[in-house]
């Protein structure tokens, strides 16, 4: 059981890790997952199918809370330079 649920958590936070930050999870994710293949995915099998399926929410949050942020800070950019007449920079 235990190597089931760390398979899965490895699995998901890689996925979600992926799309928010663009590159691979540094520290927590399956690629340095220190165990042994067979650990992770003999032993892991059935944490692997459940990370699998729990990867996809997490995927679509990540890139949810990913676009929400980039907006966020895009929008007020983007708002002064087509404002500004004289094309100065706002500041940001």
């Amino acid at each position: 059981f235990k190597q089931s649920s760390l398979t899965a958590w490895h699995i998901v936070y890689s996925a979600g890790f992926v799309v928010f930050n663009g590159e691979p999870a540094k520290d927590g994710g399956i690629e340095n997952d220190n165990r042994s293949s067979f650990a992770k995915f003999g032993i892991g099998a059935p944490g692997a199918l459940i990370g699998a399926l729990l990867a996809l929410p997490s995927m679509a949050a990540s890139l949810f809370l990913r676009v929400a942020y980039n907006t966020w800070f895009s929008i007020p950019l983007a708002w002064f330079r087509l404002t500004d007449p004289l094309h100065i920079d706002a500041g940001l």
